[in-house]
């Protein structure tokens, strides 16, 4: 569905960014491939308010300002375990057992 730029509202934003949790869900799309259409929709709109040059600006108002990501997508907050996420981690039943082919080579030099 085609929006015009300059009357689109928060009501088609959160259209978008609850089609993209279905699709996530459903495992239409990765979380990832979710979060750049996302990056890409809410740069957009800011774009269209904030644009370094002055004939770009479309719109007075941002509909992404207030509106939130898609719940399945992550952000990212570090690139280890803590040792209690790592111990969650390893208990689970879908991990595969130590020595089996697609077992992670975990360890620490600290």
């Amino acid at each position: 569905m085609a929006l015009d730029a300059g009357t689109f509202t928060r009501d088609d934003v959160e259209r978008l960014r609850d089609d993209l949790d279905k699709k996530i869900e459903r495992c239409d799309l990765s979380w990832k491939t979710a979060a750049s259409g996302w990056t890409l929709s809410t740069s957009m709109c800011g774009d269209m308010v904030n644009a370094k040059r002055r004939e770009l600006r479309t719109r007075q108002d941002n509909p992404c300002r207030t509106c939130d990501r898609p719940s399945g997508v992550a952000t990212r907050r570090s690139n280890f375990y803590t040792p209690q996420s790592f111990l969650k981690f390893v208990a689970c039943d879908a991990v595969p057992l130590p020595g089996s082919p697609g077992w992670p080579c975990v360890g620490t030099t600290r």
